[in-house]
């Protein structure tokens, strides 16, 4: 087994937490209800927060992949885009049928139109999104490898100022103001943005002054989410704006400096089931909220919150420790 980064390992971790916070507050919110309105607008705001989990994932990825010295398209494709792939399509048919199931008691013929329907447009359990997108960026892998490894490091930076504005600015600003900078035509991906960006913070020792306007624009956010967040802010929380941004940029170059000396075969075997707990999650917080409808967070929000995470981030976990005993699961799929 290669050996493990666990400062990266415990990117992960966090990013876990991050995405099962938004599920669990949202599956609280819209199947529950009853909330009170303090407790409401407080998992709002945790909510909102934790969307830095999903631009700390893309990161992630591009840490560990544009790293590597070089891969052909065939590699990449069959030895990482195939396990996307196929993950998509059986855990996105489990899906769909438990949510046919679950809506109309009975299955008929029409099931396999709406399986391939549904596999084909990404209507699956609201998380699965993400591994549509992380396909596209493996993808592009290849050459966005090339690119970074006959860059400059002034080039580097300056082609991610170009990208930060392109992207994450621009989409702040056109939302926020609900106005079109004509820039905002070039059409490119934030996450592409993220994707490189990541392997930056990885490749390139950050100096000081950077970390301290990480955590400056950190705090000036903070302020901004106390004192004047409105609906119309939700947008600056959208994964490609720039709160979620500077809050997965913060947490990278804070962590990248930490030695980490204790909980590490923990961190580690958490980072090497990440993918598996990321996907099995939702069916453990379908179980909860959908059958069993065990209601205690309703009565007890703040140490309901941190039980529900306990309890489906550890069911995830056993359960993708279990699959990944399986050979042909752990090779093809987890």
């Amino acid at each position: 087994m290669k050996k493990r980064i666990v400062w990266i390992d415990l990117l992960r971790l966090i990013g876990i937490i991050g995405v099962m916070l938004m599920h669990i507050v949202g599956n609280t919110k819209y199947t529950f209800g009853n909330l009170s309105n303090t407790s409401f607008i407080t998992y709002t705001y945790i909510s909102l927060l934790s969307e830095y989990a999903v631009p700390l994932f893309v990161m992630i990825s591009g840490m560990m992949f544009l790293k590597k010295d070089k891969i052909s398209f065939k590699d990449m494709f069959f030895k990482y885009c195939l396990k996307i792939i196929l993950a998509i399509i059986l855990f996105g048919t489990v899906m769909i049928v438990l949510e046919e199931l679950f809506t109309y008691k009975t299955l008929d013929y029409t099931i396999f139109k709406t399986i391939f329907i549904k596999l084909l447009t990404g209507e699956l359990w609201a998380h699965m999104w993400y591994l549509y997108l992380i396909l596209g960026l493996y993808l592009i892998t290849p050459a966005l490898i090339y690119i970074t490894k006959n860059i400059e490091q002034n080039e580097y930076r300056n082609f991610l100022i170009i990208l930060f504005i392109l992207t994450i600015f621009l989409t702040t600003v056109n939302r926020y103001f609900n106005i079109y900078i004509m820039f905002n035509h070039i059409s490119i991906s934030g996450y592409i943005f993220y994707y490189l960006y990541g392997y930056y913070l990885y490749k390139y020792e950050i100096n000081n002054k950077y970390k301290l306007l990480n955590y400056l624009l950190l705090i000036v956010s903070i302020i901004y989410i106390i004192l004047f967040i409105d609906k119309k802010s939700e947008y600056l929380f959208e994964y490609t704006s720039f709160i979620p941004f500077i809050i997965a940029s913060t947490i990278i170059v804070t962590i990248k400096d930490i030695k980490i000396t204790k909980f590490t075969k923990i961190i580690n075997s958490i980072g090497i089931h990440s993918f598996g707990i990321y996907i099995i999650h939702q069916f453990f917080i379908n179980i909860i909220y959908k059958f069993i409808k065990f209601k205690y967070i309703i009565y007890h929000p703040y140490i309901g919150l941190i039980l529900y995470l306990i309890i489906i981030l550890s069911l995830s976990y056993i359960t993708t420790y279990i699959l990944k005993k399986i050979k042909i699961i752990d090779k093809y799929l987890l």
